[in-house]
């Protein structure tokens, strides 16, 4: 599970409440299968969808 993450210290942000979604996550990272993703851009109001193969976790400033 180590290798799934890779992390840089900084400002922590709180993630309480979305245990479930990253555990889905770190799942499909740990079983290496796809995953779909929903984006609401802040350049429009239309949700975009992606088809993603989660490889790692990388945390930055705090995020991940």
């Amino acid at each position: 599970m180590e290798s799934a993450f890779i992390s840089r210290e900084r400002f922590a942000k709180n993630y309480s409440g979305l245990e479930d979604l990253l555990m889905d996550i770190l799942g499909a990272i740990i079983s290496r299968k796809p995953c779909t993703i929903h984006y609401n851009s802040f350049r429009s109001s239309a949700f975009k969808e992606y088809h993603v193969h989660p490889l790692h976790l990388f945390e930055n400033d705090g995020g991940l």
